[in-house]
């Protein structure tokens, strides 16, 4: 207590000269609004922090949640239940384990159709309508090309794939050759399709760390796997968190671009690390499914927001294929923010749509 309030309650109890009652009730009045301004002016306890961390899916995880209402404690055994649901979806949709959901549907000979888990329902579900979307710039199916070209688990090839080599390839990633019965919930492969999730499974990942925490009341906080965020609420400053977009280099660098940002999910998909050299050229690790080719666009880095991370993590890798005037024209038809890092002479330029100025405008407006 104060020393301006132990003094007014020293009146009150009668240890100075007597007031009348009438003027006890209006001292006790005036020390209750000091009380409750006091309060209001940050004197009410810090919010309750807890950060979890840990690997997943062949990356690592970060969670950190707020717990701004001290009725409702965050559970004692969060990181566990966290870590489970990691655990249980890299159980469906990794690849580097054979009696993975997915390595079982690779394994599947085509025309056998196989019971799917909801997740891998819901995900096979979302990959399909954005690969239709986007004209087949987003194909979980492109994995022969990319080992073709030598970004896969196989060593990197001397020579560049010849073009026929390519053409037989392009026949094994139609990605509308994997039938999906929502009804039955089953998926019917109709050639030697193998299919690799990584670009969206991280993302829905996301949001399904997001809804456990919904489901106990938890409503600040952010998510990250992989690079893919989703965040609610507010940070510990009680303003809205603040993401940093990575500006492009072939070492670690700053932000390019700080994001205030809340209520909504964040994926970034960048081409400029990972590459092969020959004669000098360098080969994007980006395959356009639709061409075999790598990319030759001048996109050096996308920005996503969206409701959702999973959405938001296909169309980062979409639009790396598609880009940078193809992408704008999607986003602003689907009324989807965008902030892109496109390749100019030595430097790069940024390029946002109206609607993620519409976002960033709403979000810094909140702090």
């Amino acid at each position: 207590m104060t020393l301006v309030a132990k003094r007014l309650v020293s009146i009150i109890l009668g240890n100075n000269r007597p007031h009348t009652c009438t003027a006890k009730a209006r001292l006790i009045a005036s020390l209750l609004f000091m009380l409750v301004l006091a309060s209001i002016s940050g004197c009410q306890p810090e919010p309750v922090k807890q950060a979890y961390s840990g690997f997943t899916m062949g990356t690592s995880y970060h969670v950190t949640v707020f717990n701004r209402d001290l009725d409702a404690a965050i559970p004692a055994d969060l990181g566990e239940q966290l870590q489970q649901c990691l655990n249980a979806l890299d159980q469906v949709f990794s690849t580097y384990k054979p009696d993975s959901e997915i390595s079982r549907i690779n394994a599947a000979e085509p025309g056998q159709p196989l019971s799917i888990s909801p997740d891998m329902a819901k995900v096979l579900r979302l990959s399909h309508e954005i690969y239709t979307a986007t004209g087949g710039a987003f194909n979980p199916a492109v994995g022969p090309l990319v080992d073709l070209w030598g970004f896969g688990p196989q060593a990197e090839p001397e020579t560049l794939p010849e073009p026929a080599a390519i053409a037989e390839k392009l026949k094994q990633v139609d990605f509308s050759h994997l039938a999906i019965d929502q009804t039955q919930q089953t998926v019917t492969k109709h050639n030697l399709l193998r299919i690799d999730l990584s670009a969206v499974a991280k993302g829905y990942a996301v949001d399904q760390l997001a809804d456990l925490l919904k489901a106990h009341g938890i409503t600040h906080y952010l998510v990250e796997v992989g690079g893919e965020l989703r965040l609610s609420g507010l940070n510990a400053q009680n303003q809205p968190w603040r993401i940093g977009v990575e500006r492009p280099s072939l070492e670690r660098s700053d932000a390019q671009k700080v994001i205030a940002l809340t209520n909504m999910a964040l994926a970034t998909s960048g081409d400029y690390r990972n590459y092969i050299e020959r004669d000098g050229v360098r080969y994007s690790h980006t395959i356009d499914p639709r061409t075999g080719q790598p990319i030759r666009n001048r996109l050096a880095s996308v920005t996503v927001i969206t409701s959702d991370a999973a959405t938001a993590d296909a169309l980062a890798t979409a639009f790396m294929v598609m880009g940078e005037q193809a992408t704008l024209t999607y986003a602003n038809q689907q009324n989807i923010a965008v902030y892109l890092i496109v390749k100019e002479g030595e430097g790069f330029r940024e390029v946002q749509n109206a609607y993620f100025e519409h976002i960033n405008k709403i979000k810094q407006n909140t702090e």
